[in-house]
């Protein structure tokens, strides 16, 4: 979630991380057709060999994240501002995370947090079903929307996004935005008024990115975040459909 910026730093892909796995190790089994990544990304990601994922400042934009402690509760994302261009969108698809390719998840999340998500987080995400996806550009794991889905008194269902993100390379290319409509347009067909995440109060890059969306701030939850300045983070919400009328 947009909530906590992180600092620069080379990271190392780790190893295994890169492709799509073969239908025996729980992927999908068709491959996206080949295209050009934003050249200045090109060199670095698609030679096999190398494995360097960045060197670049990564913008956070989340649901919310405690900066220590963070389980499955405590979202985060990381995201970039999207330019509009529809190639990237064109060129990427989505596979749903299961048991069997649920390592890619763990892996993605090791080069894009600076945190180890409990086990829960990844029951979470595995049981929330179609809702949480894996988005591979060219055959490469690129980006991941994980969410958990929450009953409310009376029955209702809400979706809580836990972690939104985009390798840095990536961004820019619109993956951010087809994860998140994918979740939008999956909640309207199943009838689920709400969505909603957490956004470090001073994080204005997430607020602007999530604001476009049609998210709007519904609370503030002061010393929600720990060992940061500040503290506080908003509630950002979006109400599909009929519930913008029933907030």
């Amino acid at each position: 979630d947009p909530h906590v910026r992180q600092r620069t730093r080379e990271q190392k892909e780790p190893k295994g991380f890169d492709r799509r796995p073969t239908t025996s190790e729980g992927g999908a089994s068709h491959t996206p057709p080949a295209a050009a990544v934003a050249p200045h990304a090109a060199p670095k990601l698609l030679a096999r060999e190398r494995s360097q994922v960045g060197g670049e400042r990564r913008v956070s934009f989340g649901a919310g994240g405690r900066a220590t402690g963070m389980g499955a509760g405590d979202g985060e994302a990381v995201a970039s501002k999207e330019k509009g261009g529809g190639g990237g969108v064109e060129r990427t698809s989505l596979d749903g995370v299961r048991d069997k390719n649920v390592m890619q998840l763990k892996k993605l999340n090791t080069a894009l947090f600076p945190v180890r998500y409990n086990d829960k987080y990844y029951q979470d995400t595995i049981a929330s079903k179609d809702f949480s996806k894996l988005a591979y550009y060219s055959d490469i794991c690129v980006g991941a929307i994980a969410c958990r889905l929450e009953k409310k008194e009376g029955g209702a269902v809400r979706v809580y996004i836990m972690t939104l993100g985009v390798l840095a390379p990536y961004r820019g290319l619109g993956i951010g935005t087809k994860l998140l409509n994918h979740v939008f347009d999956l909640c309207a067909k199943q009838n689920i008024a709400e969505i909603y995440l957490h956004v470090q109060t001073n994080n204005d890059d997430a607020i602007s990115f999530y604001k476009k969306f049609g998210f709007e701030i519904t609370e503030t939850i002061h010393n929600y975040y720990k060992n940061i300045t500040p503290p506080d983070c908003y509630v950002v919400t979006k109400f599909i459909g009929q519930a913008a009328t029933k907030k």
